[in-house]
């Protein structure tokens, strides 16, 4: 389960993106922080900070729905292998829609 880093150049961006929640910045913040590579993996990131389980899954699961977070699992044989974890500091998802705002208006801005 490795964490693997692409194109991170403003990294500062998703920062400003209203979509994300408070929470997902800050463990995007850390995944950023730690070394490409690393062996990484929820109960790990779980360890590393107060937040519970489900609140990890969640977090995780929000970055992954809005382009932050891609997971590739492996399989050998057909079994579950292992899972890498690559992130980005931009979505990689056009057009993302903020569900908060009425109307849906597009964040062609942020790009």
């Amino acid at each position: 389960m490795a964490l693997v880093k692409k194109n991170l150049q403003n990294v500062k961006d998703y920062v400003n993106d209203p979509i994300l929640s408070l929470n997902a910045k800050g463990l995007l913040t850390q995944l950023i922080e730690l070394e490409d590579g690393y062996d990484l993996n929820q109960e790990k990131i779980g360890k590393m900070n107060s937040n519970g389980r489900e609140s990890i899954k969640s977090t995780f699961d929000e970055l992954e729905r809005n382009g932050y977070l891609v997971r590739t699992d492996s399989r050998d044989g057909g079994r579950y292998f292992k899972t890498d974890y690559t992130i980005y500091d931009k979505s990689i998802i056009p057009n993302r829609v903020n569900p908060k705002i009425k109307n849906a208006q597009y964040l062609d801005w942020y790009r």
